[in-house]
């Protein structure tokens, strides 16, 4: 009897879940203001990304890059109050792409517009 008691209750769970994944918890959302000003410093090598935070130091930082026309992955998660990240061994013939996301909560995130390289090796001729 407990049997059909818990497969009753699955079936009941199942039927009333939505599938409108606005209206899931776990579901990452945009929330709050997106850091603003972000600026590449090229160093061959080394790209030292920096942007304004919005937050007065109140939440995190990751930066996301990758090339030009591709998906941004993440690249490091900052503390909060950090304005700054540096992306070491690089190819100084390849352009880059970052963004920096402020992280809201758990599921809950803004994200800057793209910064990108211009490196004259990199541009096809």
């Amino acid at each position: 009897m407990a049997a059909v008691i818990a497969v009753a209750a699955l079936v009941f769970v199942l039927a009333n879940r939505t599938s409108d994944p606005s209206d899931r918890q776990d579901v990452p959302t945009l929330a709050g203001q997106a850091p603003t000003e972000v600026t590449l410093s090229d160093k061959g090598t080394t790209i030292e990304v920096r942007w304004a935070d919005p937050t007065e130091g109140t939440v995190p930082f990751m930066v996301i890059m990758g090339r030009p026309g591709q998906e941004l992955k993440p690249a490091g998660t900052l503390v909060p109050g950090r304005t700054s990240f540096e992306m070491e061994g690089l190819n100084t013939n390849l352009n880059y792409c970052f963004a920096v996301v402020a992280v809201y909560s758990g599921n809950k995130f803004a994200t800057s517009p793209q910064a990108c390289t211009s490196r004259a090796a990199a541009t096809p001729r």
